[in-house]
């Protein structure tokens, strides 16, 4: 069974895009499949920024790899990357791990770490 799956909104006007996590990164079968997917859209886009929505998405140390994968393509591209909703676990987990001083989190539009 799948417990893991990814949204993504792109924001042309904003030159935004926008990817939700849901579940645990850890059991994705497809997981492969949705990195390439994001990597297109950062290489094929004329993207600003990128945010993660972590709210929905189970702390796992596979995020890490997940994250610092898309981030390399990003940074690549000249892509700001952000980190814009966690729950308080995969928060925990992730100022423990150092992702919020590569990618800031953002609260109301405001980055912050």
């Amino acid at each position: 069974m799948e417990n893991f799956s990814v949204t993504m909104q792109l924001n042309e006007n904003e030159k935004t895009l926008s990817v939700k996590v849901l579940g645990d990164i850890g059991t994705a079968e497809n997981l492969p499949a949705i990195r390439n997917e994001i990597d297109e859209k950062l290489l094929f886009n004329e993207l600003n920024k990128v945010s993660f929505n972590l709210v929905d998405a189970l702390p796992s140390e596979d995020i890490f790899g997940f994250l610092l994968g898309r981030y390399k393509k990003a940074r690549q591209c000249g892509i700001r990357i952000t980190i814009e909703e966690v729950s308080e676990a995969m928060d925990r987990v992730l100022k423990v791990g150092g992702i919020y001083e590569i990618m800031p989190k953002e609260d109301n539009g405001e980055a912050s770490n």
